[in-house]
């Protein structure tokens, strides 16, 4: 019983499980080959999780050994409804003056790299991320016009989506946190809606349409169009470097860390000031971005940092993350010495929950945490004497560890920087300052 809930009842946990699943089983000697096989293909054709529960009687069972692939290729759409689409959208994009691309967290998952890429160079149009898709499209293109969050982007940005004649949606779900809090400006008349498994050209719905199949008839549509060069299509801007002495301030972070990140690297964001303000570093070409602001559970991506060094030990890895949420998953540091994952970390040492401070609790006692000697961690949790562990306190001393950090690419490295308690990047402090007033207690 000691693994049930004191009822001998196993099937507790499987419901659970189906509630946050998009395929689950329970397997047993003679369904297994038949219902792993089923659920893994769902995990594959959708990009979400699944669930499989493997009884400890069940594990040594021998079953047949496969026969075929796991995967088939996927059916195409219908060919009328397809044309349909495509002359839906050929119709929407005749005339158009400017035309952009907003790329979401979709794109990413269901990889759309590639697609999204001769997409753009297809036509002279514009592009931008949902925070939640930033890295899905190459931020050193000619015509990316950053990251959209409604109606707290900036400038730029802003104008590329809103101002857009037809606006191109690619695996975009809207969402509160990716939006400003539903700060967006859109019409569904002038937009072009690609979804896994539908597409939509203004109002009108095509079901059955993959986002690859989709994007890739969108490229021919635009390539046999004349479409006119937009206003502001140039490369944008650089992240401007801030200098200066005096305490290290959110202002001097973000133009530091931004720098640092090599090509094809990965940046990790944690939920809170360290997503809000990575969210505006522009990436090198090739790199990577992992995120979560849909959800938004702190500590996800100290664990999440360990799984992109081991998934792909060519590119470093670079977290940023609070000292609030390291809190909760502090012992994966670990992990990464057993393993020899050579990330860099910067502590946003903010003493607490700024975040929350921002949005609610100013002075709550619910948003404080204890005080942690961060530069000890790598070394209790086992790491090896080439670790560098360093706490910050002014830019110039995080502009030295950083170049320390960029000639040691062998080496994990932590980095503690100590900002003020109620510094926060100018979009998070605008985001807060609307979900308060979303969310005002007795609203």
């Amino acid at each position: 019983m000691h693994h049930t809930l004191m009822d001998g009842d196993y099937g507790h946990f499987g419901r659970m499980f189906a509630e946050v699943t998009v395929a689950r089983a329970d397997l047993t000697a003679d369904n297994a080959p038949a219902e792993i096989d089923r659920v893994l293909r769902a995990m594959i054709r959708q990009s979400r999780p699944v669930h499989l529960n493997l009884p400890t009687d069940v594990v040594l069972a021998g079953v047949p050994a496969p026969g075929e692939p796991l995967l088939a290729p996927e059916e195409p759409a219908e060919p009328g409804v397809l044309r349909d689409f495509l002359a839906g959208c050929a119709r929407m994009l005749d005339g158009a003056r400017g035309v952009t691309v907003l790329a979401g967290h979709e794109a990413e998952r269901h990889g759309l790299r590639g697609p999204l890429r001769d997409l753009l160079a297809a036509a002279p149009v514009r592009s931008a991320v949902f925070s939640s898709g930033k890295g899905v499209l190459d931020e050193t293109a000619t015509g990316f016009a950053g990251t959209y969050t409604g109606g707290i982007s900036d400038k730029r940005a802003r104008s590329a989506v809103e101002d857009a004649d037809c606006l191109i949606l690619v695996g975009a779900p809207v969402s509160d946190s990716v939006t400003g809090g539903f700060s967006h400006h859109f019409a569904p008349e002038r937009t072009i809606e690609l979804r896994p498994s539908r597409a939509a050209a203004g109002r009108a719905v095509y079901e059955g349409i993959g986002m690859a199949e989709a994007v890739g008839g969108l490229g021919e549509v635009l390539r046999g169009m004349r479409l006119p060069v937009p206003e502001g299509y140039g490369r944008a801007a650089g992240f401007p470097r801030v200098t200066g002495g005096g305490e290290l301030m959110q202002r001097h972070t973000w133009p530091a860390v931004g720098p640092f990140a090599p090509e094809g690297s990965v940046l990790v964001a944690e939920q809170g000031t360290a997503f809000y303000g990575a969210q505006e570093v522009p990436l090198p070409a090739d790199a990577r971005f992992v995120g979560q602001p849909l959800w938004g559970s702190i500590g996800y991506t100290l664990p999440a940092t360990l799984g992109t060094e081991l998934a792909a030990p060519g590119r470093r890895s670079m977290l940023v993350i609070g000292d609030g949420s390291l809190q909760l998953t502090a012992q994966e540091l670990g992990t990464m010495a057993r393993y020899g994952a050579a990330p860099v970390i910067v502590v946003v040492n903010n003493d607490g929950h700024t975040a929350e401070r921002a949005i609610h609790g100013a002075t709550a006692p619910y948003n404080d945490i204890a005080a942690w000697d961060h530069t000890a961690l790598p070394a209790a949790f086992g790491a090896g004497p080439g670790t560098v562990a360093v706490r910050v306190t002014t830019p110039a001393e995080l502009a030295d560890v950083l170049a320390l950090a960029a000639r040691t690419p062998d080496e994990l490295v932590l980095i503690e920087a100590v900002l003020p308690r109620e510094d926060a990047p100018e979009l998070l402090t605008a985001l807060a300052r609307r979900f308060a007033e979303q969310t005002a207690y007795g609203a």
